[in-house]
This record gives C-alpha cells, structure tokens and sequence, in this order.
C-alpha cells in the first residue's frame, strides 16, 4: 500500500504543481479580463448615459430655441425700417378694431443702459368706445411687446345725431376722440 500510497500523493503533487504552474497564470489572466470587462461596462454605461444626456439636451435646446423665437417676436431688434414696420402695425390694430388713426408722432428711441430698448408714440385716433377696448386688448395680446402709458378721451357726438334731438340717436352717434401714448420695446 505504501506504493500505491507513494503514486496518490506523487500523483497528487503533480497535479498541484500543474495546476499552479499552468492554470494559476489562466486564472490570473482571467481575472484580470474580468476586471477589464467591469471597467469596459462601467465606461459603456457612462456613455450611454452621456448619450442620454445629449439627446435630452438636445430636446431641452429645441424647447429654447422655440422661446427665443417667442422672444424674438416679442422683442424685435431695433432697426432704421423699427419706426416704419411699427407704424404698418399700429395702423392694421387700429383699422382692425375699427379705429380711424388721425396722427402719429413717433419719440425718439430711448437706449439707456437696460438689455432693452424702447420707442415711444403717440396717437390720436377716433371712434367708439367699444372699437378702443378692441385696440387695447389687441394691442395687449399683439406679438410685439408693447406698453400703454397714458390715455385722455375727449366725447365728440356726430353732427348728424345733435340735429336728431339727441336720446338713443345721440348715444349711437356717439363719437370719441383717444389720445394714446405707448412704448414699443425692442432689443
């Protein structure tokens, strides 16, 4: 038995000895790729959650960039055809809501040391009261930012209903005459 004894443990020996002459390297080799895997993970994840970042910025810039459009509409940059395009404006609010613009004078454009600039006008127009409510709330909600800063009215009745003898033919022909100061901003 000694002998068989003797071949077990050299048998034995021989195995350890293999196992860690040729298989101890493979294991360490393996285990260093797996290191190397988890790190190639981790950087993947991280560029995946970079792409994720990216797409969701990109979403983020196209929503800004609607904004800006907004803000480029509300607040157009002031330039030599500002005065005119702004006059065309005013007179289509007005005609749109029934309002007869008599004059318009335009103050110069004021640029002080705000991110903003601002022309200011001044006009006279003539109509009901209801066409002047119209303009107010259209000139509120017009793409242009635009400011009223002072209102006087004047009542003017028609010549036409003081010969009537006035009553409800005097209300209906009743005439007013706005005047209206307003600033117009810009960049």
């Amino acid at each position: 038995m000694d002998r068989r004894y003797l071949i077990a443990v050299l048998f034995f020996t021989v195995a350890v000895v293999c196992a860690v002459v040729l298989l101890y390297p493979k294991y360490q080799q393996v285990t260093v790729s797996s290191r190397a895997a988890d790190q190639l993970q981790a950087d993947f994840e991280a560029h995946a959650a970079l792409v994720q970042e990216i797409g969701r910025l990109k979403v983020q810039y196209r929503e800004a960039e609607d904004e800006v459009g907004r803000v480029v509409k509300l607040l157009p940059a002031l330039g030599a055809k500002s005065v005119p395009e702004l006059f065309i404006e005013l007179e289509g609010i007005a005609a749109q809501n029934g309002l007869l613009i008599e004059t318009i004078v335009f103050g110069g454009s004021k640029e002080e040391e705000k991110p903003y600039k601002l022309v200011q006008a001044e006009l006279a127009l003539k109509g009901s009261y209801a066409s002047f409510k119209n303009f107010m709330r259209a000139v509120e909600l017009n793409e242009h930012l635009m400011d009223i800063t002072q209102i006087s009215l004047a009542v003017s009745v028609s010549s036409t209903a003081e010969k009537e003898g006035g009553g409800a033919a005097a209300a209906a022909g009743e005439q007013f005459a706005f005047k209206v100061s307003l600033n117009a901003y810009y960049q």
